[in-house]
């Protein structure tokens, strides 16, 4: 995919999550560059300037680059429930904080799968600058 078209995908997923007032820039990364290692995309978040920036592996192929782009966004949905967790934390001891973390860490990550799919069958992923005409009666 080129830049152009991973933009206008980000642009596409930031009003349709209603992210308008995030400032979101992307990167492709080679795999060792990955904070997270493994992971084949990744989102980096500063929610005092609501600012983000999605790296995604490169060489990814064109149809994955469009689920990383969008279960990255929807990660960006989730984050206003991180103070939340952040003041939970703050009241546990260190083991117990890191044991929410833990737990934290996988209900988000499986929340946001379950929206990916949720997504997926009202609006399939289709060829980069085109839209999917889905019937509604589906």
């Amino acid at each position: 995919m080129t830049d152009r078209q991973v933009g206008r995908e980000i642009a596409r997923w930031q009003q349709r999550l209603q992210l308008q007032d995030w400032q979101i820039g992307w990167e492709f990364v080679g795999g060792e560059d990955m904070e997270c290692s493994g992971a084949p995309a990744e989102i980096a978040m500063n929610t005092d300037y609501r600012s983000a920036c999605i790296r995604i592996a490169r060489g990814s192929e064109d149809g994955s680059v469009l689920r990383y782009i969008r279960h990255e966004m929807l990660h960006l949905v989730l984050v206003d429930v991180d103070p939340v967790f952040t003041g939970a934390c703050e009241a546990l001891s260190r083991e117990g904080a890191a044991l929410l973390s833990d737990q934290w860490n996988s209900a988000t990550e499986r929340t946001v799968t379950r929206l990916e799919r949720a997504f997926e069958t009202v609006e399939p992923l289709c060829e980069p600058g085109t839209y999917a005409m889905v019937d509604p009666r589906r």
